[in-house]
């Protein structure tokens, strides 16, 4: 369980309440979850999430940490059709070698969660 409040005490208050009932594990300030990475920079009373670790492991999955950015990694004037999609089994079987179902669901996992 993660708490967030805007005041230090009203933390250490819900906490001595939910202690009442509860046999909780103070496991200090929340640096990761479910996956999410957790920065906090308390002086200035900000925090910040992001999921570099998980990106990172995408790149390396699909062998592109050598990758370089660019703005539009597509033309996006090209016009795609069933016609361009793999006819032959050879052509389909070759395709296996291309994980884009995997590619799309680890990029979409990772646009939507933060």
């Amino acid at each position: 369980m993660t708490i967030a409040l805007t005041s230090r005490p009203s933390i250490l208050k819900l906490i001595d309440q939910l202690c009442e009932h509860f046999d909780l594990r103070h496991l200090g300030p929340t640096v990761g979850l479910l996956g999410v990475c957790v920065d906090h920079d308390q002086p200035n009373c900000k925090l910040w999430i992001h999921q570099h670790p998980y990106a990172t492991d995408i790149l390396s999955c699909f062998s592109m940490l050598d990758s370089k950015p660019v703005t539009t990694p597509m033309d996006p004037n090209v016009k795609l059709n069933k016609s361009q999609s793999p006819q032959t089994d050879k052509e389909k079987e070759e395709m296996k070698n291309y994980p884009y179902l995997q590619a799309t669901g680890a990029l979409l996992y990772l646009a939507l969660c933060t």
